[in-house]
């Protein structure tokens, strides 16, 4: 995969970039599937989810340390919870660590309500905020219409222990005075964020999906022009070698048998050219055998003759270098022939007439 160039670094990588070596699954190459790169993008928002609320919480820890120390147990439970789903983002596992941080933010949550002393006070009615966290992480990691269920159920929930919890003289007036004010308060912001975080999530989602749909567009549109190239540039070399064949025919026709096909084995043309090269090597070698036997049959014919005409003259037999295989034999012949002792003196070898050669 080529390096990043700093133009095509993201607004987001450079903010988060060092949040997402830490919390976000590790990237994937460019040509991985579309599945693993949707996973890679939905880990990166779930970690910039992770660390939004780890700073909420944090920040929130502080607040309460001073007012109300008694909720800080469950701020620094929510808080190790929060990293335990970091460590499960970083591998790749972003639903089970959404699940399991939805668990226990709500099981958290609602244990406080409950085991707070004194009852439900006016002070603790601010803990119902938080069940907007859940929400949050619901619509992030897992899918978008989760926050919805979620959202149904911490409102009853938050119906249910602002009913039936015991609660501090403070809170019962309250409940007197304004009793529909008290429970909308506690759900309208839970209502109001899960409808932005939905619409939120949701369009972000689509953006991913349309983002990746345009990214497989353009590859796919890249690898045909490729294909396309790459085609074109065999068609080419098919063109070629076929001129190329058809010339050495054209070149043994006109009697030329030393002409070659010069393809190599790479080439989708080479076992026909292979089996022509080997035809014209065996057709080379027949044609010089041909040469040599007459050459041959030649120089039999011409020593036949000298060897007659030797015999009737009674004169030395005249030996001719015929350049061929039967030089040998000649010399043995002439050796071996019955001349006037005169004339064995000049009995010698002589070049044989422009016609031999």
């Amino acid at each position: 995969m080529e390096p990043i160039t700093p133009q095509e670094v993201s607004l987001s990588d450079r903010l988060f970039g060092w949040w997402y070596r830490i919390a976000a699954p590790p990237e994937v190459p460019d040509e991985a599937p579309l599945r693993d790169r949707m996973r890679v993008r939905s880990g990166k928002l779930t970690s910039v989810i992770f660390l939004i609320q780890i700073i909420f919480f944090l920040s929130t820890l502080i607040v309460v340390l001073l007012s109300a120390p008694f909720v800080a147990p469950i701020l620094a439970i929510t808080i190790g919870v929060m990293l335990f789903g970091v460590f499960l983002n970083r591998i790749g596992k972003t639903t089970i660590a959404g699940i399991l941080v939805i668990i226990v933010l709500e099981v958290g949550l609602t244990a406080n309500i409950l085991a707070h002393p004194g009852g439900l006070s006016p002070l603790l009615m601010t803990l119902f905020s938080f069940f907007i966290a859940p929400e949050l992480v619901a619509a992030s990691l897992i899918v978008p219409w989760a926050a919805l269920p979620i959202t149904l159920m911490n409102c009853l929930i938050t119906i249910a222990l602002i009913t039936f919890t015991p609660k501090t003289p403070e809170m019962e007036q309250i409940l007197r005075t304004g009793s529909y004010s008290t429970y909308a308060n506690a759900i309208q912001m839970q209502v109001m964020v899960a409808v932005v975080v939905f619409l939120w999530v949701s369009s972000t989602y689509k953006e991913m999906k349309r983002a990746n749909t345009a990214e497989e567009v353009s590859k796919l549109t890249m690898e045909m022009t490729i294909q396309q190239q790459a085609m074109q540039q065999e068609k080419q070399r098919l063109e070629e070698s076929i001129q190329q064949i058809v010339s050495v025919h054209m070149q043994v026709a006109n009697g030329n048998l030393n002409a070659r096909v010069p393809l190599d084995q790479q080439n989708v043309l080479w076992t026909i050219a292979g089996s022509l090269n080997n035809l014209l090597a065996r057709l080379q070698s027949w044609r010089q055998d041909a040469t040599q036997l007459r050459q041959n049959e030649q120089a039999l014919q011409q020593l036949l003759y000298n060897i007659q005409l030797a015999r009737r003259q009674g004169k030395p037999l005249q030996v001719y270098t015929t350049r061929t295989s039967l030089d040998a034999l000649i010399q043995e012949i002439s050796k071996g022939m019955t001349v006037p002792q005169q004339h064995n003196q000049s009995i010698g070898v002589k070049q044989p007439p422009d016609s031999w050669l």
